[in-house]
């Protein structure tokens, strides 16, 4: 495996999940799907298939609050953000076919705060 973790720009499927304000008429919320394509270093890459997706959350059981109720506080975390735990980093590990080249890859790409990044490249 070699690590990248390159900022790059992805069409991914766009999902509708009903919520239960629907039966009250307020619209689904819209979320950011699987990728479907992706362009890595000038080069467009089209998903083929999806072998594992997963979702990942800040270490809160780490963080500065946690080592306090457990009597492990530093003169470091005094000062230390909490990290934020709704932010969650969410990785598809994918193969994928570049567009011009014909060539396969198969690597993961990550989903976090909005941004998509190509993480791993999967030998």
């Amino acid at each position: 495996m070699r690590r990248y973790n390159e900022q790059i720009q992805v069409d991914a499927r766009r999902v509708s999940m009903p919520s239960t304000a629907v039966a009250a008429g307020v619209p689904t919320a819209v979320l950011t799907g699987p990728p479907v394509r992706f362009r890595w270093r000038g080069h467009l890459w089209r998903v083929d298939e999806i072998h594992e997706h997963w979702v990942s959350t800040a270490e809160w059981w780490d963080s500065p609050a946690a080592r306090a109720l457990r009597g492990e506080e530093t003169a470091d975390d005094r000062n230390a953000p909490d990290p934020d735990l709704h932010d969650s980093r969410e990785t598809w590990r994918v193969s994928a076919v570049g567009e011009e080249t014909r060539r396969g890859l198969s690597c993961d790409l990550v989903h976090v705060g909005g941004r998509w990044f190509l993480d791993t490249l999967v030998d």
